[in-house]
């Protein structure tokens, strides 16, 4: 799967200009609508070490109400959580309606890096996906919009991008260990994610592969693909929550007629 991705896919600087603030508006009017039909929204990032996960969060919140979303950094999270089933800090974290919740790093660590690392069975990793499904099912079937998106780099591109934070003045105080423990198992994390994809892309929550060797491409393709699945889900009337809420004023009307 990831091998027969074409990371030579890039974006001039000219066209990155045109359409960026284009797609970022877009963006912006959806997160209003999102707002006024009180649907919740998770857009979680998942990717290899360097492949500006971050960065692709900031350009794509640059114009949206910062009292309607959140960011969630997942590998910073509190003692009192990281001893609890993997699942219990982004239950915690969900996006209430009309808010976006995005995710840097997700419910997938558990399975993936654990995994790598030793720290979770071929049997719990399958366990993982199993509870995993379920749980993006519960939110779906509840209202929420998931969309889930894999940052892809190319091995050589992660290890010119570790080489260049080493390099003054970059940001050596960012590299530790792990990163190049991971960067030496590339290949056992390319079985593991084709895995992964494979079994956790599902009709409701499926996965999107965003090339990410160049950053004006990522940014772009990732804030494309988040309007396009937003626009065609707000304004369905066949949504789970639009449903609800004709349901409810419906209630009121007959409750009002009632009391006259």
């Amino acid at each position: 799967m990831l091998e027969n991705i074409d990371l030579k896919k890039s974006l001039s600087q000219e066209d990155y200009q045109e359409e960026y603030p284009k797609l970022k508006q877009r963006l912006s009017d959806l997160q209003s609508t999102c707002a006024a039909q009180g649907v919740p929204v998770i857009v979680l990032f998942e990717g290899w070490d360097d492949s500006a996960k971050g960065s692709i969060i900031r350009y794509v919140t640059k114009r949206l109400d910062p009292t309607g979303f959140t960011v969630h950094v997942i590998p910073f999270l509190p003692l009192d959580e990281i001893n609890r089933h993997y699942l219990v800090p982004f239950w915690k974290r969900l996006p209430e309606q009309g808010h976006i919740a995005f995710f840097d790093g997700s419910w997938y660590t558990h399975p993936l890096i654990e995994h790598i690392k030793g720290g979770c069975s071929p049997e719990e990793q399958e366990q993982a996906y199993r509870e995993i499904n379920a749980f993006e099912r519960q939110l779906v079937d509840f209202g929420t919009l998931v969309c889930k998106f894999w940052i892809h780099t190319g091995k050589d591109v992660q290890l010119q991008r570790f080489e260049e934070r080493e390099q003054p003045p970059g940001e050596s105080w960012s590299i530790v260990g792990q990163d190049w423990f991971d960067a030496a198992h590339w290949d056992d994390y390319v079985k593991a994610v084709d895995d992964l994809l494979l079994k956790t892309s599902t009709l409701n929550a499926p996965w999107v592969i965003v090339e990410g060797n160049d950053e004006n491409w990522a940014r772009v393709k990732t804030l494309d693909t988040l309007n396009r699945v937003l626009s065609g889900a707000l304004l369905k009337p066949s949504h789970p929550l639009a449903a609800s809420k004709k349901s409810k004023k419906t209630n009121k009307k007959k409750s009002k007629k009632k009391k006259k």
